[in-house]
């Protein structure tokens, strides 16, 4: 197969890795929930959700705001944004590392992992790890049993990411309901 033309590579917003660790502390999937919406209302108010989501954001970002569960996600991503280096932080990098670590076939790591994404879909280092992130949020039940099976869900990531990080981005939310 040959290389698909390079994507822009460009840094992962905190918006981004925010809704990537509400997604995965509420076991749903991106688009099962509106960035309109805050940490509480998600959280149909559980006290210790919030706290733990609150606990891995101060973990991910240099500070999060005290009342940062009280914000709609487009709000709280917008106020970790200052201090975010574009790239993945050490929650986030720990998910990403615990998903390829646990899910993966012998042999296939971060690197072949971000090997693959660079020559199949063209992307650069922090697009793949925008891509890794989210398929933290659709990983297996199971270890996967070969290598082409681990390509599959790394494809199937790059997919859900590419269409995730661009079209919000120009597609009114009303219109991605429908999506």
């Amino acid at each position: 197969a040959t290389a698909t033309p390079a994507v822009v590579d460009t840094p992962i917003r905190a918006v981004d890795i925010l809704a990537a660790i509400v997604s995965q502390k509420l076991k749903k999937q991106l688009s099962e929930f509106p960035l309109s919406k805050s940490i509480r209302n998600l959280s149909n108010a559980k006290l210790t959700l919030q706290n733990e989501i609150m606990g891995d954001l101060q973990g991910e970002f240099s500070s999060a705001p005290d009342t940062g569960e009280e914000l709609p996600l487009e709000e709280l991503g917008a106020s970790l944004a200052p201090g975010h280096s574009g790239n993945l932080g050490k929650y986030s990098t720990s998910l990403v590392s615990r998903a390829i670590g646990g899910k993966m076939p012998s042999g296939f790591n971060i690197s072949s992992a971000t090997a693959h994404l660079s020559k199949t879909w063209g992307l650069g280092p922090q697009r793949a790890n925008a891509v890794l992130l989210i398929a933290t949020i659709m990983e297996p039940a199971m270890r996967l049993g070969s290598e082409a099976e681990g390509k599959a869900w790394l494809d199937a990531a790059a997919q859900a990411s590419l269409f995730l990080l661009v079209v919000p981005a120009v597609v009114p939310e009303a219109l991605l309901d429908v999506l």
